[in-house]
């Protein structure tokens, strides 16, 4: 989007004195109403070369980071950028510049759900319920045919291991720990509430064994009989 095209006939007046002193204070305006309302960026010229971007558009992020337009419009309406709205081509939406950036350049080296998975050493039912409770937060998720697939940044999956290891509290495994799973089902509750438990701090025993948390059922138990 040029500022010619926006600002139309002045513009080009302007333009046309760009060597003239006396427009000088106008040349500033319009140089300064662009950069801030327009997607304008390094190696554009607005009255001379422009060196910071505040603004992208579309077209301008997927000329910068080497993508299709329509795939930065999914991105950008997956990660909460521009609003959900199908059919809506959205052509001149502007999105904040660092915002984009940064979201752009954490989708390149996301991790999938399955890679998510594997570097947790979690089962999907676990992962799943992580996530829907809000302990571990996606980049953002796309929809893949019927399924909408998260994905996860290095450093979010990094801090939920850190999470992870901090709720250790025993050393040695005792016979009676066994997994999240197995406790919810001799609890008679779900996965969702041990993981709240577990995650809330609520409980005292809590191992490390293979990759995995494990906790004491019959305190798992106890703690949903006193809810």
């Amino acid at each position: 989007m040029h500022p010619a095209t926006v600002f139309g006939k002045l513009y080009r007046v302007v333009k046309s004195r760009e060597r003239d002193p006396g427009f000088e204070s106008i040349r500033d305006i319009f140089r300064d109403e662009a950069i801030n309302r327009l997607p304008c960026g390094s190696g554009d010229e607005v009255f001379g070369p422009v060196s910071e971007r505040k603004w992208h558009s579309v077209s301008t992020a997927a000329k910068t980071h080497g993508l299709k337009m329509t795939e930065v419009r999914t991105l950008f309406r997956a990660g909460g950028l521009l609003p959900m709205k199908p059919g809506d081509d959205q052509k001149y939406a502007l999105v904040e510049a660092s915002s984009a950036d940064a979201l752009l350049e954490n989708v390149k080296s996301a991790l999938s759900f399955g890679q998510a998975r594997d570097c947790l050493h979690m089962n999907i039912e676990h992962l799943r319920a992580v996530i829907d409770l809000g302990w571990l937060k996606p980049l953002l998720s796309l929809r893949d045919g019927g399924h909408v697939v998260p994905y996860f940044t290095r450093i979010e999956l990094e801090r939920f291991q850190t999470e992870l290891r901090d709720r250790v509290t025993v050393d040695l495994v005792s016979p009676r720990m066994t997994s999240i799973g197995d406790a919810a089902k001799r609890a008679g509750c779900t996965v969702k509430d041990v993981i709240n438990l577990l995650f809330e701090g609520k409980l005292v025993t809590v191992g490390w064994r293979c990759e995995a948390l494990l906790v004491d059922a019959a305190e798992v138990g106890e703690k949903i009989a006193s809810r």
